[in-house]
């Protein structure tokens, strides 16, 4: 069992367990203790919890709304209202649609553009007898009369030429 606090932290409660040192079984107090949270890669904090020896990693900013945030129906996200995911404090909290915290994040400029996003694939330069062609992904390597498997085969150094092309990566450096 775990507790939260309204500061964003979470802690192991106190418990007794059965222990049978030498043959004498009796129970031993375990004092609980703070639980350590760790960064996701995305800013966000989560904890590792044991029910029944069953682990499992779970957000920090849930648990804390769950325990202290009003939950409407139909909310099933939760937004950290200062933009900052690892301020985890209560009041930082509320539950909202998935449409109310996309438009949290845009208003507030917290969404990664660009090459920050993480589905940002950089852009593939095919060429052939000095004429080129610029590809933003699968889609568009496609719509452009490439086989994007073909393409991406060359990429990765499999294939040397599709349809007497060549391609690379654009890379801003």
């Amino acid at each position: 069992m775990y507790e939260a606090s309204k500061d964003g932290s979470l802690r192991s409660i106190d418990r007794f367990v059965k222990s049978k040192p030498k043959g004498v079984e009796f129970l031993r107090k375990i004092k609980g203790k703070l639980l350590s949270s760790f960064d996701n890669g995305n800013g966000y904090q989560y904890v590792t919890t044991s029910v029944d020896g069953v682990k499992r990693n779970k957000y920090v900013h849930r648990l804390i709304a769950e325990a202290f945030c009003l939950r409407s129906s139909g909310c099933n996200e939760v937004n950290h209202i200062n933009g900052d995911k690892s301020d985890n404090i209560f009041k930082n909290l509320e539950w909202v649609t998935s449409k109310e915290n996309s438009v949290h994040a845009s208003l507030n400029n917290l969404l990664k553009k660009g090459s920050n996003h993480y589905k940002f694939i950089s852009p593939i330069q095919s060429q052939k007898e000095g004429f080129g062609v610029v590809m933003f992904g699968k889609k568009h390597i496609n719509s452009s009369g490439f086989s994007s498997s073909c393409v991406y085969n060359c990429l990765n150094g499999k294939a040397s030429k599709h349809k007497g092309f060549t391609f690379e990566r654009i890379t801003s450096e």
